[in-house]
This record gives C-alpha cells, sequence and structure tokens, in this order.
C-alpha cells in the first residue's frame, strides 16, 4: 500500500513541477489506445476477406495489447490507471487527486481526438467504433 501512496505522491510532484510534461504524456496514452485499434482492426479485415473471421478476431485481439507495452514503457498517463493509483494518495490531499484526474482525463479526451483529427483512421472507416466505445 505503500508503494502506491508514493507513487500518487510522484503523480502529484510531476503535475506540480512539470504540467506539460504530464499532459502530453496523458494525450499520448489515449493516441496508443487509438493506434491498437487501428492495428487490430486491421488484421481482424484482412483475414475476414478470406473468410476465415474467428483468426482475424484471435490475432487482433492478441495484437491490441500493444497500447499497454506503448503505454507502460512512454510512461505515459492513462485516467483509468491514475483512477487506481490516486485513491491511495487520497487519504492526504484530495484537491490534488482531482487536478491529476482532471489533467490525465483531459489529455486522454484530446489524443482520441487528435488522433481522429489527424485523418489516420478515415481508411478504415474506425471513427463510428471510436464514438461506440
Amino acid at each position: 500500500m505503500k508503494e502506491f501512496s508514493n507513487a500518487a505522491i510522484a503523480k502529484f510532484k510531476l503535475l506540480k513541477e512539470y504540467p506539460g510534461i504530464y499532459f502530453i504524456r496523458s494525450v499520448m496514452a489515449e493516441f496508443f489506445v487509438a493506434i491498437a485499434m487501428i492495428y487490430c482492426n486491421v488484421v481482424g479485415n484482412l483475414f475476414k476477406k478470406d473468410g476465415m473471421i474467428a483468426w482475424g478476431e484471435f490475432l487482433g485481439a492478441l495484437i491490441f495489447p500493444i497500447w499497454v507495452l506503448l503505454t507502460v514503457f512512454t510512461g505515459s498517463e492513462m485516467f483509468t490507471g491514475n483512477n487506481f493509483i490516486m485513491v491511495f494518495g487520497a487519504f492526504e490531499k484530495w484537491n490534488e487527486v482531482a487536478k491529476v484526474w482532471i489533467v490525465s482525463y483531459i489529455g486522454n479526451f484530446i489524443g482520441c481526438f487528435y488522433y481522429l483529427g489527424s485523418g489516420c483512421c478515415q481508411e478504415f472507416q474506425v471513427c463510428r467504433i471510436i464514438f461506440l466505445i
């Protein structure tokens, strides 16, 4: 429990000392989710053309977790992960927790729409899927 509390304190400090870096990490986290979703859909559709839908879904499911690797290796900030970590830090500073949650949520939201606006997903028609999730 102490490790989680220390991680929450580290997030407080990062946001306080380097708010721009923290925001960019939040944007990139959702950007990575969008990239992984595109790869997953592309692989699934490649096998769908040949009538092997089950293989496409299976390989797509294997590829989608690439976002976890990208997020962890780059130190990105996912809102859902921050909810887990920041609860342990909330016992000490609720106002700091709220700041971290707000910045990571807005950053994730902007990251998703940045990817949509870049035009990368127009060819694969996944814009509808992103809004359904």
